[in-house]
C-alpha cells in the first residue's frame, strides 16, 4: 500500500517511463543493507531493462558484494567493511520531503528527454 501511495504521489499524472530495452542507471546516496537497491534492481528488470547499473558514492562492502551479482555494473567510490550508516559520510544528510521529490520529478518530466519543453 505504501509503495502504491508514493507512486501516485510522485508520478501524479505523468506516464510511466518505459524501460524495455534501455540501460537503467540506479543512483542512491549510499548502500547500507542494500534492501532498497535490490528492490529497485528487480523492478527495473521486471519492466524490461536491458542493462542495470547501480551507482553510489559509499557502501557497505558485504552488501555491495551481494548486489554486484544482480547488476550489469556497479560503481561505488568508497567502500568499508565496518560500514555503519550512510549518513556518516555526509556533512549534511537531511531527508528529502515528498513535495521536493514531486517537484523534481515534475521538472524531469518537463525536460526535453521526456518530451517536455
Amino acid at each position: 500500500d505504501e509503495i502504491e501511495q508514493r507512486r501516485a504521489l510522485y508520478r501524479r499524472t505523468h506516464p510511466q517511463v518505459p524501460l524495455k530495452g534501455r540501460t537503467v542507471i540506479l543512483v542512491d546516496d549510499g548502500i547500507a543493507t542494500g534492501a532498497t537497491a535490490l528492490a529497485a534492481i528487480h523492478a527495473a528488470k521486471r519492466r524490461g531493462a536491458e542493462r542495470v547499473i547501480l551507482a553510489v558514492p559509499v557502501g557497505a562492502q558485504d552488501s555491495l558484494d551481494e548486489l554486484k551479482a544482480e547488476v550489469d555494473d556497479l560503481v561505488c567510490l568508497h567502500t568499508r567493511r565496518d560500514f555503519r550508516a550512510v549518513g556518516f559520510y555526509y556533512h549534511h544528510f537531511d531527508q528529502v520531503t515528498d513535495a521536493e521529490v514531486g517537484d523534481l520529478l515534475d521538472r524531469a518530466y518537463a525536460s526535453p528527454f521526456y518530451g517536455g519543453n
